[in-house]
């Protein structure tokens, strides 16, 4: 039988992976056995809502003929047995508090606040050891913008990190075999450089659309990357799409030259004239705005040069 090993060697010549949470087995047993200790106890705590709480000095519960009686009203069914109307109706009941007593209701303050810490560190603890910040795959409620853009930036090069694996050691030596088997089978005409591909990952981790967009749409106008680039940062072929994008432009302009409608009058901002161009410079100068020319130091009066 013929297998692919998907793993993350450490180490030249290491004859299998490990989980990513080998580190992490002792934290997780920890962590699991604190909760479950932590719940149990809340349940206790709720089961049990109050106590009587006897006062320091006082002469506690009274018994014999002193101790108060809780009157009670009997009743006799027909099979001649005795219950109390408690009994019959099944109703809750607190006991009379004797003299220096009190009744005391419980409040369970489980986890506490240390507890809950120390929780999180352990999920910090297990978190790190993935390559991952605990923000991304536990809680990320507690970020601000710039802290959330390095999180998610580290993030995406864990993830980019992880495909280059996936890739290296189960896609392109799947595609390899399988298309060297179609070639030998005469199912696929063989081509000199049929070994030579190429692998599309989903779409980029970002939280700014919007910026990434603009950074991204200059960066291929100055020339520093290329539409592959740019369309693989979504998850796209690049060919596909242009194909797909001359062919909708194709049928927009068949449409309307059916109609003996130009795409410039269908769509004048994207295929007018004036598509594309910076919008003008406002006329006129802003009067809140000093000018570059004068010289700051000048505080002549403009009337003073009038007079004699």
């Amino acid at each position: 039988m013929h297998c692919t090993l998907v793993t993350d060697y450490e180490r030249i010549h290491q004859a299998r992976g490990v989980s990513c949470l080998y580190h992490a087995v002792n934290r997780l047993l920890d962590r699991g056995e604190i909760l479950a200790a932590t719940t149990k106890g809340i349940k206790l705590s709720s089961q049990v809502g109050y106590v009587i709480e006897t006062a320091a000095g006082s002469p506690g519960p009274q018994a014999g003929t002193m101790a108060p009686k809780r009157p009670q009203t009997t009743l006799q069914l027909p099979n001649g047995k005795k219950v109390t109307l408690e009994q019959l109706v099944e109703s809750g009941q607190i006991d009379e508090l004797q003299p220096g007593q009190s009744l005391k209701i419980l409040h369970d303050a489980r986890p506490h606040p240390n507890v809950t810490a120390h929780l999180d560190g352990l999920v910090r603890d297990i978190s790190i050891g993935t390559g991952f910040f605990p923000e991304v795959l536990w809680n990320v409620s507690g970020l601000g913008g710039a802290n959330t853009r390095f999180v998610m930036a580290s993030a995406q090069s864990r993830v980019e990190e992880l495909q280059e694996i996936l890739v290296e050691t189960y896609c392109a030596p799947t595609y390899l075999a399988h298309t060297a088997d179609a070639i030998r089978e005469g199912e696929l005409e063989f081509h000199p450089e049929w070994f030579l591909h190429t692998w599309l990952t989903p779409a980029r981790l970002t939280v700014d659309f919007g910026r990434d967009g603009k950074l991204h749409l200059e960066q291929y106008k100055q020339g520093h990357i290329t539409l592959r680039t740019l369309y693989g940062y979504r998850g796209e072929d690049w060919k596909i799409e242009i194909d797909d994008y001359v062919d909708e432009v194709a049928y927009k302009k068949e449409r309307a030259a059916k109609r003996g409608l130009t795409l410039a009058e269908v769509w004048p901002d994207v295929y007018g004239p004036k598509a594309g161009a910076a919008a003008p410079a406002q006329e006129g100068k802003n009067p809140d705005e000093e000018d570059p020319e004068a010289d700051p130091e000048d505080d002549t009066d403009p009337e003073e040069d009038d007079e004699p």
